[in-house]
């Protein structure tokens, strides 16, 4: 579960580049920071933590993504 102090984001276009989220699951939880996002919203760019490498995800992904303040 994200921090009391995250914000959820139920619609991606509103994510900037740069800002650190956390995006979470069922599952597992991946933190890091926007690189990109679609004009559309249902794809987002993620530099993952740590140097983890960077991530695509998508809407039918079905994850909950969570802007950190």
């Amino acid at each position: 579960m994200p921090p009391s102090d995250a914000d959820y984001i139920g619609n991606w276009t509103s994510l900037a580049r740069g800002e650190k989220v956390v995006i979470a699951d069922n599952t597992a939880e991946l933190r890091g920071q926007v690189d990109a996002v679609t004009e559309d919203g249902l794809i987002l760019w993620l530099h993952l933590e740590d140097g983890a490498g960077r991530r695509l995800l998508t809407r039918t992904d079905g994850v909950q993504v969570w802007r950190l303040a």
